[in-house]
C-alpha cells in the first residue's frame, strides 16, 4: 500500500521596503516629544518582523507598538536640523535595512524686495502698479504665506511674490515715502521685515511765474533798457528753467537778462500807453 500527499513548501523572503505613514519634517519650536507616524513593512508576510533603530542619531528616537516617536528636546533642534536614523526590520535570519532623515522646519531668515521705488504721478488702475519682487529666505521646508501690515497697508497688495501699489496716484511733494511690514508665516513660524516704499521725483512743468514789479517810470530815458523787476519761478527744483518771451502783442520791447524783465521800448508815455 502507497500513501502521497502534496506538501507546498513556503519560502520567507527579507522585507523589500519599510516606509514611515508621516512626515519627517517637524517645525521648529513644536511641542516635544512627537509622534512621527506608523511604521509598515512590505514584506512577504511569513515569519515575524522585528524593528529595530541604529544610526548617528538613534538616541532621538523610539517604536512602541508600530509606532515612531521624535524625542528631542527643544535645545537639540537649536543644535541641529537634520537627525538620520536607519530603520531595520528583522525576519528570522533575514534583515533589511532603511535610512531616513528628519528634518526641522525653522523660521525664514529673511525677506527681500527687488526695488522698493515708484515714480510719482503714475496711473494706478486694475490691480495696481508693480513696486517689486518680494523673495523669502527659507530652509525649503514648509510653505511660506505672505501678508501686509503697517501703517500705509491699505495702498498695496499682494499679487503671488509681487508686491503692488494700489492707492492713489503717487504725489513726491504730498508724500514721499511710504512704510510698509510684510509677513512670511510658515506654519507656526514667521518673520516681520518693515520696508520703505520710496516715491521718485518726477521733474513737473513749472507751476507759477511771478514779477516783482510791473510798472515802468513815466518819461524816463529808456536808454540801454529799464529794468522792470525780476522773475521768480515756481518750481519743484529738478531740472533747469530757461526764460524766453512769447512772440506777439508787446513782447519786442521787453528782454530777458537773466532773470531780469528789462523794456527796451520808446519812452514810457502814461497817456499814450498805459499798459503793455
Amino acid at each position: 500500500l502507497v500513501y502521497s500527499r502534496d506538501i507546498n513548501l513556503q519560502v520567507n523572503k527579507a522585507p523589500t521596503a519599510i516606509n514611515i505613514a508621516g512626515s519627517l519634517v517637524v517645525n521648529d519650536g513644536v511641542s516635544l516629544p512627537v509622534n512621527l507616524g506608523t511604521i509598515t513593512i512590505n514584506d512577504d508576510n511569513l515569519g515575524t518582523n522585528v524593528l529595530s533603530i541604529s544610526g548617528s542619531d538613534k538616541r532621538f528616537f523610539s517604536i512602541s507598538n508600530n509606532g515612531l516617536k521624535f524625542n528631542a528636546t527643544a535645545q537639540d533642534l537649536t543644535n541641529q536640523s537634520t537627525f538620520s536614523f536607519t530603520l531595520t526590520s528583522t525576519d528570522g535570519g533575514l534583515v533589511f535595512n532603511q535610512n531616513f532623515s528628519l528634518k526641522i522646519n525653522k523660521a525664514p531668515t529673511d525677506i527681500t524686495l527687488s526695488s522698493n521705488t515708484i515714480n510719482e504721478n503714475i496711473s494706478v488702475s486694475g490691480n495696481g502698479v508693480l513696486v517689486g519682487t518680494l523673495s523669502v529666505v527659507d530652509d525649503g521646508l514648509g510653505t511660506n504665506t505672505l501678508s501686509l501690515t503697517g501703517d500705509d497697508a491699505a495702498s498695496f497688495a499682494l499679487s503671488g511674490n509681487n508686491l503692488m501699489f494700489i492707492g492713489a496716484s503717487p504725489d513726491y511733494e504730498t508724500k514721499s515715502r511710504y512704510s510698509i511690514t510684510v509677513k512670511s508665516t510658515d506654519t507656526n513660524l514667521s518673520l516681520n521685515r518693515l520696508f520703505d516704499i520710496n516715491v521718485t521725483n518726477i521733474n513737473e512743468a513749472p507751476s507759477g511765474i511771478v514779477l516783482s514789479s510791473a510798472l515802468l517810470p513815466q518819461g524816463v530815458s529808456v536808454g540801454s533798457g529799464l529794468t522792470v523787476g525780476s522773475i521768480q519761478v515756481t518750481d519743484d527744483g529738478l531740472g533747469n528753467n530757461t526764460l524766453s518771451l512769447v512772440p506777439g502783442g508787446d513782447a519786442s520791447m521787453f528782454a530777458i537778462s537773466g532773470t531780469t524783465l528789462v523794456y527796451k521800448g520808446s519812452t514810457p508815455n502814461f497817456s499814450n500807453k498805459p499798459v503793455y
